[in-house]
């Protein structure tokens, strides 16, 4: 009995259960049936049996009447459990009935309106077989384009990899020639430190050759300055050479003409007179002065020039070519005119002295170098192009000169 009522249990579990379908229902209705069929079985054989054991309680004595006693009313408890359980698979079965009924119209209702959306999905797709068809071959020409598309990425890849092939033979090959390149450049760089090297002790000996030639330059400096003084000495000197010898000449000439009147006056002359003390006389191109007065202006200012006081010099200078124009000293003073304001830095003032020296004295010794010196003005002032010109033309005016010398120098430094 307890396996029929946990079988009935499970039975109406099912049925109650959500997830019940309408196969679930046919074989729980089928089982519903055979547990009917079962429990008549058992209900006929267990009144059989009662039957059997009442029959027994009337032939037996006390004690097992009280036994069959028990025993009948534990049948009647069966069956009656019995009649309970078919009562309730009576009423599950009507439900079952009922619930199938209801199961067989939601069915048949479902299956109407799933008609219905396959007829409308079948029109849909005949509708849309047409634009499918369409999309088919467009997508089928696509398929063409990328296959051919493919194949030319294929054919570029294959490229690609005869070149990454080649590029690797060449990397193979560049290897050998950087193996080979860095060699070269270890070698070049052992001949460079080596050269640093040397030249690190040229730079040395260079540095000692140029401390020695600027000592040099001094001294060739210091050499230049004295000569120049030598100059000046040698200068003044001829100076008073040249006085000398004018007034010894003047001497003469007097003492000449004086000895021919002595003879005729029976006396005659004994010696010369010292320098600076002869008797003036007037002689061709001195306007009524001492010529001896003449060359001791020249000297002080030349002494003037010499000591540096410039102003002092021009005015003895212009003293003298006011008293004597055409004195034998009148290019020197011309000349020492422009060297005072040479020295000034006043050289458009110089150039104007100068060129009166190559205009008034141009046979003069003076005459190359006051137009040298012009050219050095006009060097100094910054005009380059008249520079030029003017030594250009101590060149070819007094080639053989050392002003043409000191001239083409200049030029060739101006280049």
């Amino acid at each position: 009995m307890n396996n029929w009522t946990l079988r009935l249990g499970f039975l109406t579990i099912l049925f109650l259960s959500s997830c019940a379908t309408q196969q679930d229902l046919v074989d729980l209705q089928r089982q519903l049936q055979t547990t009917r069929g079962e429990l008549a079985t058992v209900r006929k054989q267990m009144t059989e049996a009662k039957t059997l054991v009442e029959g027994q309680i009337r032939a037996s004595d006390s004690e097992q009447k009280e036994s069959l006693s028990r025993l009948s009313q534990q049948m009647s408890a069966v069956l009656s459990t019995i009649e309970a359980q078919q009562k309730a698979i009576a009423s599950l079965n009507s439900f079952v009935s009922e619930r199938l009924s209801t199961v067989d119209a939601k069915s048949e209702e479902r299956l109407r309106k799933l008609e219905e959306r396959i007829i409308q999905q079948e029109k849909g797709y005949l509708g849309s077989q047409g634009n499918l068809g369409t999309r088919l071959g467009e997508l089928a020409a696509e398929v063409k384009i990328v296959q051919g598309k493919l194949e030319e990425n294929n054919n570029l890849l294959a490229e690609q990899g005869a070149r990454l092939d080649e590029m690797s033979q060449q990397a193979v090959r560049s290897g050998s020639r950087m193996e080979a390149a860095e060699g070269n450049l270890r070698s070049i760089r052992e001949v460079q430190a080596s050269y640093g090297e040397k030249l690190q002790l040229l730079e040395g000996q260079l540095a000692n050759m140029l401390k020695s030639w600027e000592g040099w330059h001094k001294q060739a400096d210091l050499a230049l300055r004295q000569v120049e003084g030598l100059g000046k000495r040698l200068e003044a000197a001829e100076v008073e050479l040249r006085a000398f010898k004018e007034s010894y000449e003047r001497w003469i000439s007097s003492a000449s003409l004086a000895g021919t009147k002595e003879k005729e006056a029976g006396r005659v002359a004994t010696s010369p007179p010292p320098m600076g003390k002869e008797t003036p006389t007037l002689g061709e191109g001195v306007a009524s002065a001492s010529p001896l007065g003449g060359d001791e202006i020249y000297r002080s200012a030349y002494a003037d020039y010499s000591r540096g006081a410039y102003e002092l010099a021009i005015s003895g200078f212009r003293d003298y070519l006011a008293k004597y124009p055409k004195g034998s000293l009148g290019a020197n003073s011309q000349y020492w005119l422009g060297e005072c304001y040479y020295s000034q830095k006043k050289f458009k003032e110089a150039i104007a002295e100068f060129d009166a020296v190559t205009k008034s004295y141009p046979k003069s010794a003076k005459a190359p170098g006051a137009l040298l010196k012009k050219g050095y003005c006009y060097l100094a002032l910054g005009d380059a192009a008249r520079a030029k010109s003017t030594l250009m033309e101590v060149f070819e005016k007094y080639p053989k000169t050392r002003e043409a010398a000191l001239a083409e120098d200049q030029l060739g430094k101006m280049k």
